[in-house]
């Protein structure tokens, strides 16, 4: 398969809040694949950043649920 690096309007940077680490700044790719419709959206922190160690922590904590009182 032979993806394409395509300019589109999410491309770039993004900004999103996550309800347990906070805010992320992510890097944004959406990869085409030529002749069809399919889009590959791959989102990536640069290496050492803050939003790079908070997804290692997401890594982490997976799918748990992180409460004030420190409860799961």
């Amino acid at each position: 398969m032979d993806l394409t690096r395509g300019r589109h309007p999410r491309d770039e940077h993004q900004d999103d809040q996550h309800p347990d680490v906070g805010p992320l700044a992510l890097d944004c790719d959406v990869l085409t694949v030529p002749g069809t419709d399919l889009r590959l959206v791959v989102y990536t922190a640069p290496p050492g950043s803050n939003a790079a160690d908070k997804l290692r922590l997401l890594d982490v904590i997976g799918t748990q649920s992180m409460t004030a009182d420190g409860h799961f």
